[in-house]
């Protein structure tokens, strides 16, 4: 008898233990989410952008950050509200994804339900209380581009309306090298002033290029000296237009030297395989935190 209650026992405590250590799962529901749409203010230079990532919060929680599109469970059931915020790839570079500053969190409201999928398609655009526009260049009807700062008249951007080589809108920029002029540096003729607490401050810009190219700040004195400030990131050719959001923020803060304005600058060249290429720009902007 007392075996009896004793293995009897010993079920009931085998039983209660697998359901301890092996709690029967919750069923998630799950989000679908779209890749986000741009759409641009007409003062903004120009609607492209490359936005990668979400970040996405659900219910006051951070599920994580996910390359879009993305379908992900979510342990929670009802009305909740999702907030995502976009990233890009920092300096262009897949493993140093980011939140952007300057664009808009999207908010909305779903309700989910158990074992179902709930799409949410996103918006944003640049967030006008973070967003300082310090340059802005689309060359719809001009060109600022015009600092020779490798004193070669040889080398400049020029402006190209034939569609094939235009990204947005109806003309873009281009900067020809050839065997005998295989490097061209070149600086906007804007300068402009950079908060130097501590704020994020890109540059950016579409390209496509058959040469290698690297772009960063010009720091200019009232004294008339200068210094080139390129971000150490080379950019390569690439056959189709890219967009890039170049992070200058440790170039100018902290830094070794304080300078009064800056302007924008690129400095490009040819590789010894080569003996021509045009280096493409578009909707180029140096943008920094609202102070």
């Amino acid at each position: 008898m007392h075996y009896k209650l004793f293995f009897g026992f010993v079920i009931v405590l085998s039983v209660v233990g697998c359901n301890i250590i092996n709690p029967e799962e919750q069923i998630p529901s799950y989000i679908h989410l779209e890749p986000f749409t741009f759409v641009a203010g007409p003062d903004d230079g120009g609607s492209t952008s490359k936005i990668t990532e979400a970040w996405v919060y659900v219910g006051g929680d951070l599920l994580g950050a996910y390359t879009l599109p993305a379908t992900f469970p979510v342990l929670q059931s009802g009305t909740v509200e999702v907030l995502c915020d976009p990233g890009i790839y920092d300096n262009g570079r897949k493993v140093t994804p980011e939140l952007y500053p300057f664009y808009r969190r999207y908010t909305t409201s779903v309700t989910l339900v158990t074992g179902d999928t709930v799409t949410i398609s996103p918006t944003t655009g640049y967030d006008p209380n973070t967003a300082d526009f310090k340059f802005i260049e689309t060359f719809e009807s001009s060109n600022s581009l015009t600092i020779d700062m490798d004193a070669n008249a040889a080398t400049f951007v020029s402006l190209v309306d034939n569609p094939t080589e235009v990204r947005e809108g109806t003309r873009s920029g281009v900067m020809v090298l050839n065997a005998d002029n295989k490097v061209g540096e070149v600086a906007a003729a804007l300068e402009t002033s950079l908060p130097r607490t501590n704020t994020p401050i890109y540059i950016e810009m579409d390209y496509r290029s058959d040469a290698n190219f690297l772009v960063g700040l010009n720091g200019v004195n009232s004294d008339g000296t200068q210094d080139r400030l390129y971000h150490d990131v080379e950019f390569f050719p690439r056959p189709e237009w890219n967009k890039l959001y170049i992070n200058m923020t440790d170039y100018i803060q902290p830094a070794d030297k304080e300078y009064d304005a800056y302007r924008v600058i690129i400095l490009a060249a040819l590789d010894a395989d080569h003996t021509s290429g045009n280096i493409y720009l578009d909707n180029i902007k140096l943008i920094s935190l609202k102070q």
